[in-house]
């Protein structure tokens, strides 16, 4: 602060200073350029960069007044608005809080209650259902009440078999008859053959033996007609129907249950109903506790919207003061801006001062008034700056860092807590909330939680209204647990198998007691004793070897017959004995099994039905334990999620943290910081101005219009017009002169008038020491010329002796003059040096024609080429 008013105080008297020093004809007033060395272009240039440099970061710091200015104006517009909206976002807050307090409580319950008497209804599948897969898992039941119906199935199997058996065995049978009788026929043939053989052939034909030609299986040796008739006696008993019966008493299980349990379970939906009514009557407590915090909080909500009220009636002021800054700021700005591109526009390095451009002059002229304007705006804003500093930076240090020390806020709860500012009797949340209660609210601390995420319920103690825990505690609220207690189920009514279902069991027993090994000896014996087939090839070898062709032919129809009755009868009735064969062998293996199964199935229900009687009332109440502890649960459920609910997720206290975060961000980032960001960007711009002045000044002499030129160093031009023949030639080793033969006279320099200078004596001054360098200057003049015109002569000669590389151009280089002065002194000669005083060198002459042509090209050129792509050149 010492510092600005320093300034504040200094750059006004600096600025007088420079004022009357300029007046007086010092300080750069006295329009004369001096001491014009080689660094002049330098110089300038560098104070142009340097001044750009400084106008870009006073644009820049402009600009960041501009923006303050205008946050500035936003945020006082807004903070009325955002202390409305904070108080809306408290009032909507506090309504939430007892909404999702009320929600979670009585909600809960509800869910809560649905379950439980969702299951009281269900009791048939929660109870039922679990005690009869137990009894099932237990005994077996489903495996016995299967194996009836399984019994069931296979007594009608049996059946349809032994009358599909019964069936093939009479078919085969009178196949066997038919058999029977061709046989007899076949073996008659045989021995009336043998006895009309003649003597030559009687030793074959007796080989052929019709002995054993008889069958040996008999299928009328047994009959399953006596079994049919029982078995038919069997199924119309229905065994499904009594398997079906017991299924269904086992079925029946969950209801009988849910019968048996409806009284107790009215008891529990009357309890639930009653708790139900005393939470809701005391869950309305919070609608008043809501109230009576909205009426607390209006009163400090009232004093802030006032203190925004009254800023917001001097907005206007602060405004125009920006306002007034951005134009001072601005103004210095476009001075050296303009300043600074007419100069770099108009300026010509080949200009003399006394002739520089009106555009230029208006250069240096607008940078001379922007140093002024940088004085004037100087001396008033640096108290404007400390004025603004003073504000901003003891509010960011007493109001901004209080409010953002986290994560305790010590500063802000001995204010808000402990200084007795608000209130003289404790914490100002403890006399919001709690008022006669022995409750501790720091304001670090509620802060530091809700920006955690903390519930309401925990940060505020809430409790102390509404205690959630006692409230849902189910075991000081009603005795549910004895109510569940008298649930009770008796099994010993239930009866799966009946002593009529027990005689059919038995019947059925012995209807399928059947000894099927006779039946399976018989048909092991084979149909015929001699092998019909051997017998066949038999009777055709011996046919092959008969001496009597009548009796060959005879014994071969009789083979064909033979062989006939064998494919149409013998083997057809063998693939018939097969089948019986196997059905037999089939019934056989259905039948002891199925003899096992049942007396399995008759000793199984019995047990089930004794274990039933005398276990199931036991498994019943285990169950039954298992289901109140269920219900139970539910409640336990209910009161555990409230309370974890309340004190981790329902109605967080965040929004309390957002509205002090917005208020915090609306007075420091809205209202300070931008205050902070105004002081800092003028006191930016005033300094940058200091070097400015200075940079200023230098640069205007370079762009103003001099009276007069005080040349003391060699420059470009000797003072004359650029068009005059005594201009000089700045070369690598130093000005040299235009033309050799130019007059004495042109090399006078040119000098102002006195109606241009309007200083005679300083003119005279002038003119007497210039007389002198010029003197100097024509004798090192004629120095160079000379050394100039000798180097000249020895490239003439290289290339009139051939050398076709040489260019003018190349010769222009190396003895450093311009090409048109090559040109005009070609043919000049050096003066004798050895022939005596009086007798100059003859004057070359301009070589033939010969000497100048191209070989290459065919074409002839007048003198050497000037580039190296000039069309003469090869």
């Amino acid at each position: 602060m010492g510092v600005g008013v320093g300034l504040a105080v200094c750059v006004p008297l600096v600025g007088l200073l420079l004022c009357c020093c300029r007046l007086c004809g010092r300080c750069g007033g006295s329009k004369v350029q001096h001491n014009r060395t080689s660094c002049f272009n330098f110089q300038r240039k560098t104070l142009t960069a340097s001044l750009v440099t400084i106008s870009g970061f006073v644009l820049l710091g402009v600009t960041v007044v501009v923006v303050s200015n205008e946050r500035l104006g936003y945020a006082v517009g807004a903070a009325q608005r955002s202390i409305h909206n904070n108080v809306r976002d408290l009032d909507t807050f506090l309504a939430n809080t007892k909404m999702q307090l009320r929600f979670l409580v009585t909600n809960s319950f509800e869910k809560t209650s649905e379950a439980i008497n969702n299951d009281l209804d269900d009791i048939d599948y929660l109870l039922g259902r679990p005690l009869q897969k137990q009894l099932a898992a237990e005994a077996q039941i489903e495996v016995a009440l299967d194996s009836l119906l399984d019994i069931s199935s296979s007594i009608r199997n049996i059946a349809s078999r032994m009358r599909t058996l019964e069936a093939s065995r009479l078919q085969a049978a009178a196949r066997a008859e038919e058999l029977r009788g061709r046989l007899l026929e076949l073996t008659g043939d045989i021995q009336r053959f043998v006895a009309r053989c003649t003597f030559e052939d009687a030793q074959l034909c007796s080989t052929i033996d019709p002995q054993g030609l008889e069958l040996s299986a008999r299928f009328d040796s047994f009959s399953f007609s006596e079994q049919l008739r029982l078995l038919s006696e069997v199924e119309r008993q229905n065994l499904t129907q009594t398997a079906r019966h017991a299924r269904l008493e086992f079925e029946n299980i969950p209801s009988y249950v849910e019968a048996m349990t409806r009284t107790t379970r009215e008891e529990v939906k009357r309890a639930l109903l009653q708790f139900r009514g005393a939470l809701y009557t005391r869950v309305r407590g919070l609608d008043d506790v809501a109230f009576d915090l909205e009426l607390r909080t209006r009163d400090l909500t009232w004093r802030l919207d006032r203190a925004a009220a009254a800023l917001h009636e001097h907005e206007h002021l602060r405004w125009y003061t920006g306002l007034a800054i951005s134009v001072s700021l601005g103004l210095v700005w476009v001075l050296l801006t303009v300043g600074i591109c007419c100069g770099c526009s108009a300026h010509a390095s080949h200009q003399a001062p006394t002739e520089r451009s009106c555009v230029s002059n208006s250069a240096g002229q607008m940078l001379i008034s922007s140093v002024f304007f940088m004085i004037l705006v100087s001396g008033v804003l640096w108290y404007v700056v400390v004025a603004v500093f003073v504000v901003g930076a003891h509010a960011h240090a007493f109001i901004c860092h209080p409010l953002y020390d986290e994560p305790q806020f010590p500063t802000l709860t001995h204010l808000m807590d402990q200084s007795g500012m608000i209130y003289p009797d404790g914490p100002v949340l403890t006399n919001l909330l709690h008022p006669g209660r022995d409750v501790h609210l720091s304001m670090g601390q509620v802060l530091s939680l809700c920006k955690e995420g903390k519930t309401a319920y925990e940060v505020f103690e809430l409790r102390h209204f509404f205690d959630l825990e006692a409230e849902t505690d189910y075991r000081n609220k009603m005795d549910l647990r004895g109510t569940l207690g008298r649930l009770q189920v008796n099994l010993s009514e239930v009866e799966l198998l009946s002593p009529e279902a027990e005689d059919h069991l038995n019947d059925f027993l012995k209807s399928i007691k059947i000894d099927l090994s006779p039946y399976r000896r018989e048909m092991e014996k084979p149909l015929v004793e001699k092998n019909l087939p051997a017998l066949v090839e038999q009777m055709q070898n011996v046919a092959g070897q008969l001496r009597s062709v009548s009796a060959s032919a005879e014994l071969f129809k009789m083979v064909s017959r033979t062989r006939t009755l064998i494919s149409n009868t013998l083997y057809p009735l063998e693939k018939r004995k097969e089948d019986v064969t196997y059905q037999v062998a089939t019934l056989d293996m259905e039948a002891m099994p199925l003899q096992r199964q049942i007396n399995q199935s008759a000793g199984h229900l019995r047990t089930i039905q004794y274990f039933i009687h005398n276990h199931g009332s036991s498994l019943a109440a285990a169950k039954a334990r298992g289901y109140v502890e269920r219900i139970l649960g539910y409640v336990r459920q209910y009161s555990s999620h409230v309370r974890n609910a309340a004190y981790q997720s329902v109605a967080p206290c965040t929004p309390v943290w957002n509205l002090y975060d917005s208020g915090r961000g609306v007075t420091c980032n809205g209202i300070i910081e931008p205050l902070n960001a105004l002081w800092l960007a003028t006191s930016w711009c005033l300094l940058l101005f200091l070097p400015g002045i200075c940079m200023s000044l230098g640069l205007a002499r370079f762009y103003l219009r001099m009276d007069y030129d005080d040349d003391t160093l060699p420059l470009h031009t000797n003072g004359s017009p650029q068009g005059s023949s005594t201009s000089l030639h700045q070369t690598a080793s130093g000005p040299t002169w235009g033309s050799k033969h130019a007059s004495s006279s042109s090399h006078n320099r040119h000098y102002p008038s006195n109606q241009h200078n309007g200083q005679r004596k300083l003119y005279l001054a002038s003119r007497g020491r210039l007389k002198k360098r010029r003197k100097t200057a024509e004798e090192q003049r004629d120095i160079r010329e000379m050394m100039a015109v000798a180097q000249l002569s020895a490239w003439r000669d290289a290339w009139r002796a051939g050398a076709s590389f040489i260019t003018l151009d190349l010769v222009a280089r190396h003895i450093q003059q311009p090409v048109e002065w090559v040109k005009n002194h070609w043919n000049d000669v050096l003066p004798a040096t050895g022939n005596g005083a009086g007798d100059p060198e003859p004057h070359y002459q301009m070589p033939g024609l010969d000497y100048e042509c191209s070989r290459d090209s065919g074409r002839c050129c007048h003198s050497p080429c000037i580039h190296d792509d000039d069309s003469c050149c090869s």
